[in-house]
């Protein structure tokens, strides 16, 4: 059983580009009592800034889809 945090539609963005966007350097993200938390790749937990927001936001989003057209 899980339970989800309700979050306003930007925590909702910011939260998946801090989960997604950069991979190596996050290794894990959720939000608490409305608040963003990260964890980066040396297991240190730290609160997203909302002054951060718009660093997470213009990130560029990974490319997921490989092309497999073979011509």
């Amino acid at each position: 059983m899980f339970i989800n945090e309700d979050l306003t539609p930007l925590n909702l963005e910011v939260l998946m580009s801090v989960k997604k966007k950069m991979p190596d350097e996050v290794r894990d993200a959720w939000a608490r009592n409305g608040r963003i938390m990260m964890k980066n790749a040396y297991g240190r937990v730290s609160e997203v800034s909302f002054d951060d927001y718009e660093h997470w936001l213009e990130l560029p989003w990974p490319n997921t889809t490989t092309d497999t057209n073979t011509t």
